[in-house]
């Protein structure tokens, strides 16, 4: 007989204490979930250390103003000498290069309407098996079914994680929130599924041993069925549907719904207070740095019909860009550079037609990256509480080359309540309409830097060419205006557009406006300075651009866009095609006769999911050998769609 302390029964003679074995399994998941993190951040270490140097980081200051103006330069700054550096790849990246060679073909491709791709599927598959085993390991179930009660529980930390527009995560993986929240919404649906088998296995084991009046009257139940409830009501209302027609309605009881669920699950269970502390601290950091996000703003909307002018002028009012269209009866675009009579000091709101509103807000003059979105909330018409992601259209005013770029312009599609409300303010008010803006960000961004790469494939589709345009400015200026000054190595650069018809072409409407017997393209002179001064600038440098216009229907050739290198073709998007030749691989001799390179090739897609899975499946074509041959190829997508 041992004298070591009392006697201890055997193990199948112990009885199963939920309370001491269940939180371990909960915590086994979550060393699971935060080691795959981990992982992650360690893989994009070396992008997070080139950001830092290059001082390329997503500030969380947000936007800022410069009072002291900002002096436009000349296309001609960076003529014929500087050359771009030769490529330099240190081992660890080509070892980065050759491991994504060889995951990329699987871990790109996706299926038709599907929000994910191979990739994102076995990460999904691994972690449900993962929060599988830890829910059966050991445990009894139909007797007690805690297990999946804090399994419920740990899954609350990374739903709200990967929900927070300013997620520690997101800065540790160079992505924006946007490009995780996927992991958000699946999290939420196994919270769900653990949360329905800790309840109903609970019920069922009350029916079973005849203790059904306590689903009714224990107090503990009714609380639980409480916090069910509510857990199915936030569920339901974030389905696809709901989010798309009643945006609004699903935000504000998303937030509400979980104040509430946090505030039962507490009642029903003491053991559920360690494991809300996480989620409350990442949703109080995500507000604060919101609230030091926030800028409000004057604005002014103003209209034009048959005859669409938008001025720009820089802040010393020293030159300006202007771009003017004829009237639509004469088939013709006409661009006009001159000097503006009227400086502009506040923000508009420009209704180009009935299709796209345009915003312009001159103040603002910094703290953003390319291809980084904010979100614009307008005090109109009832409407304080409503705000929407826009994509910048523009660099900074210290990057740009356009010749009077100041503040951020945004594009806003008329396609809801919101912005087609939004675009009749313009129209009506005119230029004496004063509005009250506020801007909350930026957000998002590429997750790779353009300049490490030496040809840069840009792929829009309608409107998702505000991310690309934007994209294309930035990188532009970067090479031209500021010599390299980081290293970029970029030298080819193919914009390519798809749209429906050419009348509408650089508004990305769904159907043209007709007026007169013709098609209204009287926005094309919109972009077209844009893209022509572009053109110009790069004319002569070590950086070659070209433009590709894409229609389905050309309905107007006449309405051909001045635009240096550029081409317009009617036919149907075909992006593996257009990364043949910077693959050094001519499609139609079926030999390697395209534009050779080292440096690597980058690949920015923006617009509708169908054309975001195509691009993710040319780029997963690309075999490993060819993919190390150039340099490696890599890939970013924007969706357009809630």
């Amino acid at each position: 007989m041992s004298l070591n302390g009392a006697p201890v029964a055997p193990p199948e003679f112990q009885i199963y204490n939920s309370y001491v074995i269940d939180p371990q399994y909960a915590r086994y998941f979550t060393i699971a979930w935060a080691s795959t993190l981990a992982a992650f951040t360690l893989l994009n270490a070396p992008n997070l250390i080139r950001s830092v140097r290059r001082r390329r980081l997503p500030s969380y200051k947000g936007l800022w103003e410069n009072l002291h103006g900002y002096q436009p330069v000349q296309p001609s700054e960076e003529k014929q000498g500087d050359p771009p550096p030769p490529p330099r790849t240190t081992p660890l990246q080509q070892m980065h290069t050759m491991v994504a060679s060889m995951v990329q073909p699987i871990s790109l491709r996706c299926l038709p309407r599907m929000r994910v791709d191979f990739g994102q599927m076995i990460l999904l598959a691994g972690i449900t098996v993962a929060a599988i085993l830890c829910l059966t390991q050991a445990a009894q179930l139909k007797s007690n079914a805690n297990r999946a009660g804090f399994m419920a529980l740990s899954l609350l930390t990374p739903t709200f994680l990967f929900a927070s527009k300013n997620s520690p995560a997101a800065l540790l993986l160079g992505k924006g929130y946007e490009k995780l929240n996927w992991v958000h919404r699946w999290s939420g649906r196994l919270l769900f599924l653990m949360a329905t088998i800790h309840g109903s296995l609970w019920i069922n084991n009350r029916i079973r041993n005849g203790q059904d009046s306590l689903l009714r009257t224990g107090l503990k139940e009714r609380e639980g069925q409480a916090a069910y409830g509510l857990l199915c009501m936030i569920v339901l209302l974030s389905l696809r549907p709901v989010r798309v027609y009643a945006y609004q309605f699903f935000y504000a009881f998303h937030v509400l719904g979980y104040v509430a669920f946090f505030i039962m699950i507490c009642y029903h269970t003491p053991y559920a207070e360690p494991w809300i502390y996480p989620p409350i601290a990442f949703w109080g950091l995500d507000i604060l740095l919101r609230l030091v996000r926030f800028r409000i703003k004057d604005a002014y909307a103003t209209a034009v019909d048959q005859q669409m002018t938008i001025e720009a002028g820089s802040q010393d009012n020293t030159s300006a860009f202007v771009c003017s269209s004829t009237d639509v009866r004469s088939n013709r675009t006409r661009l006009r550079f001159s000097t503006p009579t009227q400086p502009i000091k506040d923000a508009y709101a420009t209704a180009v037609d009935q299709q796209m509103t345009i915003v312009r807000i001159p103040d603002i003059q910094g703290g953003w990256l390319a291809g980084q979105h904010v979100r614009l909330r307008v005090f109109f018409n009832g409407r304080p509480f409503e705000s929407h992601p826009l994509t910048i259209l523009n660099a900074d005013p210290a990057t740009t080359t356009l010749p009077a770029s100041t503040g951020i312009t945004l594009g806003v599609r008329a396609v809801g309540d919101w912005s087609r409300a939004l675009n009749r303010l313009a129209t009506d008010q005119g230029a004496d309409g004063r509005l009250t803006v506020m801007v909350d960000g930026p957000y998002g961004g590429l997750t790779f830097d353009l300049g490490d790469f030496e040809s840069v494939l840009l792929v829009a589709g309608g409107s998702g060419a505000t991310f690309t345009v934007g994209v294309l400015d930035d990188i532009v200026g970067r090479v031209v205006r500021h010599r390299r000054a980081k290293g970029e190595k970029t030298r080819v650069i193919k914009f390519v557009w798809f749209v429906r018809s050419y009348g509408t072409s650089l508004i990305g409407a769904d159907k043209p406006f007709w007026g007169n017997d013709r098609v209204y393209a009287g926005c094309i002179s919109w972009f077209a300075p844009i893209l022509a001064q572009l053109a110009e600038t790069c004319h002569g440098t070590s950086l070659s651009i070209s433009f590709h216009f894409y229609v389905t229907c050309l309905c107007n050739p006449d309405e051909l866009l001045p635009i240096r290198n550029s081409t317009i073709e009617e036919s149907k998007p075909d992006i593996e095609g257009l990364l043949a030749p910077l693959l050094g691989w001519d499609e139609e001799k079926g030999e390697g006769e395209g534009i050779a390179t080292l440096g690597g090739i980058a690949v920015a897609a923006s617009g509708p999911e169908s054309l975001i899975c195509q691009a993710r499946n040319a780029v997963a074509k690309v075999g490993p050998g060819a993919a190390r041959r150039v340099g490696g190829v890599q890939i970013h997508t924007e969706l357009f769609a809630l």
